[in-house]
């Protein structure tokens, strides 16, 4: 028994560690396609209007223009070579 432990704890601790090491690094990054995901596992986005879409929506449609024509808050949740299903995901 206490061998099955020790294995388990072997391989169970680096990889603990490993998930909190990467999981803070990605946190404390400014990559611009972990943002949205950040903003929505932490329920921070308020927005009257969601942008959702592929890449072209990722990269041509600007929330801040939209936000002064139309006066309304949006967010744009477009991803980088994203798929329906993939969408769908997210927003759920």
């Amino acid at each position: 028994m206490k061998k099955f432990v020790f294995t388990i704890l072997v391989f169970v601790f680096p990889l603990y560690v490993a998930d909190f090491l990467l999981s803070e690094k990605i946190q404390s990054s400014n990559n611009r396609m972990i943002e949205p995901w950040y903003d929505l596992m932490h329920s921070q986005i308020d927005a009257d209007i969601l942008i959702m879409g592929n890449s072209r929506v990722w990269v041509h449609i600007n929330p801040l223009v939209l936000d002064s024509i139309l006066g309304v808050k949006t967010y744009n949740l477009g991803m980088n070579g994203s798929c329906v299903n993939r969408q769908i995901h997210k927003y759920n």
